[in-house]
């Protein structure tokens, strides 16, 4: 019995780790997915596959930052999923506003 809690736990912690793997690779692959777009094929898509459109003037709002510019790395891929998920959503709500 012992022995079988054993394997099963050194189951677990291998399973763990390749989840581990998985989420940092499926991260890597979304940074190198949104970055391998040129601007201009990104705008295309953008205006003929999801029908936005870039904002009016009334929309454009200037924000005048005080401080320097800097990178947070969070600490699991979960929120990093969570963040660029909710980029993406946000950007889609702005442009179809548009509609």
């Amino acid at each position: 019995m012992r022995a079988e809690i054993a394997r099963q736990n050194d189951v677990n912690v291998e399973l763990s780790a390749y989840v581990s793997e998985l989420k940092e690779e499926n991260i890597r692959l979304k940074i190198e997915t949104a970055t391998a777009y040129e601007l201009g094929e990104l705008e295309e898509a953008a205006k003929n596959e999801l029908g936005m459109l870039p904002p009016g003037n009334e929309q454009l709002v200037g924000i005048d930052v005080k401080t320097d510019d800097n990178a947070v790395i969070l600490g699991n891929g979960e929120e990093q999923d969570s963040i660029i998920d909710n980029w993406i959503s946000s950007l889609r709500n702005i442009f179809s506003a548009e509609k």
